[in-house]
């Protein structure tokens, strides 16, 4: 009769030691802090400033992406390397909302890699004692992301506009409608407009500078041509510009093509 004998206990240890030794080593892990994480790419320009992209999956579904310029000083640890030659990196973007932690390889153009985001439960405190509903964290992020500050939120309340929905006010942020900017439209009479008509303003190119010099020209009726000649500005441009101030009551648009400034009370 043929006697099966069965491998003791060493030579099992022995094998498994073996096979742990020889089998091939797993892919690094993407950096995850549990919560938001995604892909960073950063571009170098010659006048010291930063183009970050940032690119993220939102639960499965979908992606988002944003890019926008910054200054090297903005983050933290950031150095630019001598050479083409990709180095590891690690740096960070902290704001008041947040910091978001960057891992990657990068070279004197550039790099890319993985980043993860931290709230500030500071800043999720204040937002409480303001009034605000707790936001999820892909709200945080974007408050982050687009550096939505208490300071700024306080700025805004000074100047008018208390408790600006958070969504209105990463929207101006975008657009660039901010506190200088509305100062600048205030002290001109363009008060109590709307987060909407600021933000608008913005896109569409009515600034303040554009605005001194319609007002220069008094409230007497004025035609395209005759505003182009004396603002410089093209006359598709101005006609963009005349609509946002047309539909905000400061400007009407009267019979034969002519344009006057409301007198505001």
């Amino acid at each position: 009769m043929m006697t099966l004998r069965l491998p003791r206990p060493a030579a099992i240890a022995a094998a498994i030691v073996l096979w742990a030794t020889l089998a091939p080593s797993p892919a690094p892990a993407v950096p995850s802090s549990g919560g938001i994480a995604g892909r960073w790419l950063i571009d170098f320009d010659h006048d010291g400033s930063v183009q970050l992209t940032l690119k993220r999956r939102e639960n499965g579904h979908g992606s988002w992406n944003s890019s926008d310029d910054y200054r090297r000083g903005d983050f933290q640890g950031l150095t630019v390397p001598a050479g083409g030659a990709d180095v590891p990196a690690r740096f960070t973007l902290s704001r008041d909302a947040g910091t978001l932690t960057f891992e990657g390889m990068l070279n004197d153009a550039g790099g890319s890699g993985h980043f993860t985001f931290a709230p500030n439960p500071e800043y999720l405190a204040a937002l409480g004692k303001l009034g605000y509903p707790a936001p999820d964290e892909d709200d945080v992020f974007s408050l982050a992301v687009h550096d939505v500050s208490r300071e700024f939120l306080r700025e805004l309340d000074s100047l008018g506009y208390a408790h600006v929905p958070l969504d209105d006010a990463v929207s101006m942020r975008i657009h660039g409608a901010n506190p200088e900017f509305i100062r600048a439209l205030q002290s001109l009479g363009y008060s109590h407009l709307s987060t909407d008509d600021l933000v608008a303003m913005r896109i569409h190119g009515a600034t303040p500078d554009f605005i001194r010099q319609l007002k220069a020209m008094g409230y007497d009726p004025v035609s395209l041509d005759a505003l182009c000649a004396r603002t410089g500005h093209a006359a598709s441009a101005l006609q963009v510009q005349l609509l946002e101030l047309e539909l905000s009551g400061r400007v009407a648009r009267l019979p034969g093509g002519l344009f006057q400034q409301i007198a505001q009370g």
